[in-house]
């Protein structure tokens, strides 16, 4: 077994008050927190967030896939 979490380069956090955009407006999306905790909502300008990343995708195909083999 190995420690640490799984990342990607794939998938990378945006920090507007470095420069980076902003995430559309009341769209739910992965937020990191002042305390570095990662959660799911809608960017606000409150200081509670330091960056925002784009939800990843389904794939709803392969989804039904399964659930047609439970």
């Amino acid at each position: 077994m190995s420690d640490g979490p799984v990342t990607t380069d794939d998938l990378l956090y945006r920090y507007p008050a470095a420069g980076d955009e902003k995430p559309p407006g009341g769209r739910d999306v992965l937020l990191l927190t002042i305390g570095g905790i990662c959660v799911r909502g809608a960017w606000v300008d409150s200081g509670r967030f330091i960056g925002w990343c784009p939800l990843p995708k389904r794939d709803k195909v392969k989804e039904e896939k399964i659930k047609g083999r439970l």
